[in-house]
């Protein structure tokens, strides 16, 4: 199960500690991940030693866009190989809002796994983690001319291969998704939404009568369109937080500004500038962090805000001064 070198021993810490790395807060998040992966891992190889396939624990991330999703389920796949130096859990990303129901033109689900699993070459693509991205989208409605939800059809064409099935895709290839670590990731605002309105108080009635009553996850996840039965695979929820003004400023001090400062320098070294020629006071990164955060878009939105503040001063770059 464990690689024999004390080195390349992995535990749920370890690999929260290697997210936490690059991704800024998200205390919550970057922990469910960091056990999912870990137990992963372990479930991967006690199936070859034991015989036997155990049942799924997949996990759901709720949150803003932007507020790091997608970053601490990249680096917790990243994390089994640096930190075992193990070729396992390499991770698929899936667009639900592109998927559609088996039969129907569009993205389907079973291809999408089969050809990643065929572009890996490798026994261990069987311990694949698919991260299905936006899954919030096709929980809502999406009615045709005959009446069907599309969505919800395509809802219940991943219940398959979240359960984990073994047989033939759409195109009649082998698939097993049996060992696989499905992750559901999407923004849910309604969800948020109806929260916030459960606690504005609603005239004649008191206080205590209007306390929002407390409401599972699971119910809060059918409330918004997903289907009971997919709703009931998933055994681990975590919420990210929007981030605020602090977090988008350790984001750019952190990882994005020493990037557009090493680029800079590179250039500098190249043409004889001084090699310092892109610099940002304390004041200069609160501006951007405050712009990011008055945009509303999360960390995604980081790297326009930079682009916009350095543009001119990268179009003279190299250039003498008049």
């Amino acid at each position: 199960m464990y690689k024999t070198d004390p080195k390349h021993v992995i535990t749920p810490k370890k690999i929260y500690n290697y997210i936490d790395t690059y991704v800024v807060g998200q205390h919550e998040a970057k922990m469910a991940v960091a056990n999912a992966m870990f137990i992963h891992y372990v479930r991967y190889f006690e199936s070859d030693v034991k015989g036997k396939t155990f049942n799924k624990s997949n996990l759901l991330l709720a949150g803003p866009s932007g507020s790091g999703k997608t970053l601490i389920v990249r680096k917790a796949s990243e994390a089994i190989l640096h930190l075992t130096k193990y070729n396992m859990a390499p991770m698929l990303e899936v667009d639900c809002s592109q998927l559609s129901a088996s039969g129907w033109q569009g993205l389907d689900i079973d291809d999408a796994i089969s050809t990643f699993v065929r572009s890996q070459q490798s026994a261990s693509a069987e311990s694949t983690v698919v991260f299905l991205d936006e899954i919030d989208k096709i929980c809502m409605a999406a009615v045709g001319q005959g009446g069907t939800d599309h969505n919800r059809n395509t809802q219940y064409s991943l219940l398959k291969v979240i359960e984990g099935m073994s047989g033939l895709d759409t195109r009649g290839r082998k698939l097993n998704t049996e060992k696989m670590l499905f992750i559901l990731a999407g923004n849910f605002p309604s969800i948020r939404h109806k929260r916030e309105q459960d606690k504005k108080p609603k005239m004649g009635f008191s206080p205590e009568k209007i306390k929002a009553k407390d409401i599972d996850i699971h119910e809060e996840l059918q409330i918004a369109g997903m289907c009971t039965q997919l709703a009931g695979r998933i055994s681990m929820v975590a919420e990210t937080d929007p981030l605020n003004k602090k977090m988008l400023r350790d984001i750019l001090k952190s990882q994005l500004l020493p990037e557009y400062i090493g680029t800079f320098s590179f250039i500098a070294s190249n043409i004889g500038i001084p090699s310092d020629s892109l610099k940002f006071t304390a004041k200069e990164i609160d501006k951007l962090a405050k712009d990011a955060y008055n945009k509303g878009v999360g960390a995604r939105g980081l790297r326009g805000v930079v682009d916009k503040a350095i543009s001119e001063k990268l179009f003279e770059i190299g250039e003498p001064n008049e």
